[in-house]
């Protein structure tokens, strides 16, 4: 039987097996019925035995899928393991990596801001020490333009009675020789009824000016003699128009 161990004896040869006889010797029938009981024995001992390797190769096989189940599996746990190692060091490179850019960024923000205060409060401190000479300045402008305008010759110059009633020297003297030119042109024998008509209608208008001219004439020269550091800033006003040192053209008739 294929698998089976070889032995010595088989359950025939036992049931065949023949003894001699000999005086005295055993009982024939109770030999054979003894053989016959062994043989039956003998041969559900070889069965099982049979069974038994069965069995076992059975149990080899399995123990042998569980072995390389094992293998696998603890290949498997070391490559999760190694994975896990692998992850865990990655975490924590990209965890002190993260940290280290957020401790840089934090520095640079504060050293941003640390740098921006301290340029704030110098751009506080020169507006400050700005806005005091200017202050000061301002002060003195004040001041010395109040201190000049309350002198003697100010509120005689914006007294409008003291105005009125000044006639300027230089006004008189120019309306003194208009009216000498006047004259003479009257005096020449070739001026007929209706030109002298004309001329004297002339002469009376620049009379009846004498006065305005006098005061305009007055009030620049007063202006004129004050130095141009002295006199206050007033931008929203335009500037007169001197009338000094102008050619005042008469058309006389012919």
């Amino acid at each position: 039987m294929e698998g089976r161990v070889i032995v010595g004896i088989t359950p025939n040869e036992i049931l065949s097996k023949e003894f001699e006889s000999k005086f005295r010797g055993y009982d024939i029938d109770q030999v054979n019925d003894f053989l016959d009981i062994v043989r039956v024995d003998y041969e559900k001992a070889l069965e099982k035995n049979d069974e038994f390797k069965r069995k076992l190769a059975d149990s080899e096989e399995k123990l042998e899928y569980f072995a390389q189940l094992q293998d696998s599996l603890n290949s498997s746990i070391m490559v999760a393991q190694d994975a896990a190692e692998r992850l865990k060091q990655n975490a924590r490179k990209e965890a002190e990596l993260i940290l280290f850019e957020a401790e840089r960024e934090a520095d640079r923000i504060v050293s941003d801001a640390s740098d921006q205060a301290k340029r704030i409060y110098n751009e506080n401190e020169e507006l400050k020490r700005n806005s005091g000479i200017y202050r000061q300045r301002l002060t003195q402008i004040i001041e010395s333009h109040l201190a000049m305008i309350q002198e003697k010759e100010f509120v005689e110059l914006f007294d409008s009675e003291f105005a009125d009633n000044f006639v300027y020297p230089k006004a008189i003297e120019k309306e003194e020789t208009v009216l000498e030119e006047l004259e003479e042109v009257l005096e020449e024998p070739t001026v007929d009824e209706v030109n002298l008509q004309e001329t004297l209608e002339f002469r009376d208008s620049l009379l009846g000016n004498q006065e305005d001219l006098a005061q305009s004439l007055t009030k620049e020269e007063a202006v004129s003699e004050v130095s141009p550091e002295e006199m206050p800033v007033e931008p929203t006003e335009p500037p007169m128009e001197s009338v000094l040192g102008q050619t005042i053209r008469i058309d006389l008739p012919k």
